[in-house]
């Protein structure tokens, strides 16, 4: 079972979805979950089971409740029991300075426990999550909890937020054209993208091409390889070899497997 809820309209900038997942309804319940790279950051609260992640051949226990940065790799997480149940919060990378208060690069391709982040009102919040009975009820409770940590985010940082928020309808993949519209020093360009975004920005318009191939492709029922290069050319690959390389980086696996991974997780639900 998979549930949403989109945020209010004002938290929508730095909050994606609240999900809730339950794998107590699958004939077969995956005891593996591979995650790929990705531009957003997410807070997962465990309700039932645990994760231990592996990666490089090493297999580490995460907490109970912990932040997933962004990310230019893949990973695997290792269910502990048969069943899980998680309440996710899966926030934009804007969301650090403005709820979390800190740097995005200091989560980039980290794995940090909910108190590291926030302190003790990050034990409070679990505590809260974990004694909430509906989605709907722990919706609301990390709603509120955000809402009271929002602030705005510093002028320096103005442009530069504009400009990202802009990516995904211009679809700009030129560095050059960013820091010519942010009316900034390339350096000074670069340290406030890294610390909005977690990437330079040169990897960041990387995984977003990614992530526009990955929605695009959703979309369609016909998966074949040469729609898939299709979709791929309109989101700014030069090339099959050129989509390859980015996919295998991003996901370990070339598009027609992961793709065809996915229909037979599908097809178990």
């Amino acid at each position: 079972m998979y549930q949403t809820i989109r945020p209010p309209d004002h938290l929508k900038k730095y909050i994606d979805t609240f999900w809730w997942g339950d794998d107590l309804d699958l004939p077969q319940r995956p005891n593996v979950y591979h995650s790929v790279a990705t531009s957003k950051i997410e807070l997962l609260f465990f309700d039932q089971g645990i994760y231990s992640l592996k990666q490089d051949g090493k297999e580490e226990p995460v907490s109970r409740s912990s932040f997933y940065g962004q990310s230019t790799s893949f990973k695997h997480y290792i269910a502990a029991v048969p069943r899980s149940s998680i309440f996710g919060i899966t926030f934009s990378p804007l969301a650090a300075l403005t709820l979390l208060r800190i740097p995005a690069n200091e989560l980039s391709q980290q794995t940090v426990d909910i108190n590291s982040i926030l302190g003790y009102q990050g034990n409070e919040l679990s505590e809260k999550i974990y004694e909430a009975r509906s989605f709907e009820q722990k919706t609301i409770i990390a709603t509120d909890f955000f809402n009271n940590r929002l602030k705005e985010l510093h002028l320096k940082y103005l442009s530069v937020e504009k400009l990202i928020l802009s990516i995904d309808q211009t679809h700009i993949n030129s560095v050059p054209e960013l820091v010519a519209n942010s009316f900034l020093s390339q350096r000074q360009f670069e340290r406030n993208f890294k610390e909005l975004t977690g990437f330079s920005a040169k990897t960041y318009l990387k995984i977003k091409r990614f992530e526009r191939f990955i929605a695009n492709a959703s979309l369609i029922v016909n998966k074949s390889e040469s729609k898939l290069i299709d979709i791929a050319l309109d989101v700014g690959y030069y090339d099959q070899a050129h989509l390859n390389r980015h996919f295998k980086e991003f996901t370990g696996l070339n598009p027609k497997a992961y793709f065809q991974n996915l229909i037979l997780q599908e097809s178990k639900d």
